[in-house]
């Protein structure tokens, strides 16, 4: 699944992982992968954050007044929520259909957090209001914003969602248009 992924970015979901572990959490949230773009330290979506004044420290702080303290009995393999696999999907569809590239960075996993029912995106909007996410991104790696859409152009790599006839990524566990679950 992640072969796809720079090493910045497989490193940032484990670090996401390593993170819900000690806070003895036993799912792997959208909170949580943007903690591994914190903690990681570096890439795209470590400096997007960083020149908004985002600190791991603060979304730590954030994490632990909307979450809480949690004590769950945590397996070796900590599963992702819906949302953070929803947000993984979109990484690949940032990266693969809209910007047309072969890899999938850790600014891809940033701009798949980017939606505004994901915890992470919610702690970004009280932590740095006036962040625009897409905008920053496209800055530093000094290109042209390409404006956000679902629409995918048919391909191999494509299948029709059965309940809005959208084209999505074959393999994908929900369609991102109508947000049904394949």
């Amino acid at each position: 699944m992640f072969e796809l992924y720079t090493e910045q970015a497989i490193m940032s979901l484990a670090l996401a992982g390593d993170e819900a572990r000690a806070r003895r959490y036993n799912f792997l949230g959208t909170e949580m992968l943007l903690m591994g773009l914190l903690l990681l330290g570096k890439g795209v979506a470590w400096q997007v954050l960083d020149e908004a004044g985002v600190t791991s420290e603060s979304v730590g702080g954030a994490i632990a007044d909307l979450v809480g303290e949690r004590n769950d009995e945590v397996e070796p393999e900590i599963p992702f929520t819906a949302a953070a696999t929803g947000a993984i999907e979109l990484a690949w569809y940032e990266a693969y259909f809209q910007a047309e590239l072969a890899y999938i960075g850790t600014e891809h996993l940033l701009l798949g957090l980017d939606r505004d029912h994901y915890l992470a995106r919610r702690i970004l909007a009280d932590l740095a209001p006036d962040l625009q996410i897409r905008e920053s991104v496209y800055r530093l790696l000094k290109q042209p914003v390409i404006p956000h859409s679902l629409d995918i152009d048919e391909s191999p790599h494509t299948i029709k969602c059965r309940y809005c006839n959208a084209n999505i990524r074959n393999g994908a566990q929900f369609c991102l248009p109508c947000g049904a679950d394949l």
